[in-house]
């Protein structure tokens, strides 16, 4: 097997650095933010290598959140971190990411929700209990 590259979580990297990062023998993707050098387990991924090599030198969140891959896939990326990409001002990617990271829009909606879903419980729940 390959050697792996040497995990590093703080070094930034801008959109045309990782874009130069594009092939099969040099293959960085950057998912939430992080860039990963994916180019040694590239033979391993189980969905292939062109999965992978279709989206290289680009983020890839979308991408990746689109297959249900498993917590351990998930856990195992941390090993192929080489860096974090440079964050875009103001942009809506970043933006909704930070706010998922942090509680806000995505988790205040889901609370709302289910706020929503008890209160209508509680008026079926009080409705069937006048019937019988």
């Amino acid at each position: 097997m390959a050697e792996l590259p040497q995990v590093d979580t703080t070094t930034v990297y801008t959109e045309e650095q990782i874009a130069k990062h594009n092939t099969e023998e040099d293959c960085w993707i950057v998912v939430n933010g992080k860039v990963y050098d994916v180019t040694t387990f590239l033979e391993d991924h189980p969905g292939g290598i062109e999965s992978i090599t279709a989206v290289a030198g680009t983020d890839s969140t979308d991408d990746f959140e689109a297959v249900a891959h498993s917590k351990p896939a998930i856990e195992m990326m941390a090993k192929y971190q080489v860096g974090v990409a440079e964050a875009k001002a103001g942009s809506e990617k970043t933006t909704k990411k930070v706010e998922q990271k942090t509680g806000g829009a995505p988790f205040g909606v889901l609370l709302k929700a289910g706020l929503v879903l008890a209160v209508v419980g509680a008026y079926f729940y009080a409705q069937k209990s006048k019937i019988a």
